[in-house]
């Protein structure tokens, strides 16, 4: 009963809030997930022990600018690697994410179809071949980042690039005279 409480579209801050109180993981975990959670209850969420309410809650497209920067600053890699993948955070957020040390935040936040173009232009220079190759393989990124991805100097991220399929066809064109064959099957397929 208490879950489909936190499940339920119209439930309000206070009973929110009251639900928090009873301290119970699933409940948490159905509230951080809820497209309607209330700023005050993301709050409090943001700071569960609960990796699974965390998670659950640096998932959720509705979560305020506030929350984001506290999920930003989790030592859990898991957290912020599901933070990068939210189609909704900030430019702000994006821009430090783009800094993380742990790789699969980078390469998560690469793959993100809502990145900024600025966001991805500093993936582009990644010294991990990975975020860059992830980068490639993102439909949404702009010509700019194509453009600087064909000149990557490892033929996976070129691949990546030649397997995108909203590359323009001048990059195409560039792509098939590649040296790497990896490179031209990847085009082909």
């Amino acid at each position: 009963v208490i879950t489909a409480l936190a499940e339920n579209k119209n439930i309000n801050k206070n009973m929110q809030l009251k639900r928090i109180q009873y301290g119970n993981h699933y409940v948490n975990y159905y509230l951080a997930k809820h497209l309607n959670v209330n700023k005050d209850v993301q709050l409090i969420l943001s700071e569960s022990e609960s990796e699974d309410v965390v998670c659950s809650l640096a998932k959720n497209i509705n979560i305020n600018e506030n929350v984001q920067l506290i999920l930003l600053q989790n030592k859990n890699n898991n957290v912020r690697f599901y933070l990068a993948e939210n189609l909704n955070i900030s430019k702000d957020v994006q821009l430090a994410l783009a800094q993380d040390q742990n790789k699969s935040v980078r390469c998560s936040l690469a793959k993100n179809k809502n990145i900024y173009e600025d966001v991805q232009l500093m993936l582009v220079d990644d010294k991990e071949y990975m975020v860059r190759e992830s980068l490639a393989g993102n439909l949404n990124i702009s010509e700019m980042s194509q453009l600087k991805l064909l000149e990557d100097c490892n033929y996976k991220v070129r691949s990546s690039l030649a397997y995108n399929g909203k590359i323009s066809e001048i990059l195409q064109l560039k792509l098939a005279k590649d040296q790497s064959d990896d490179v031209r099957v990847s085009l082909a397929a």
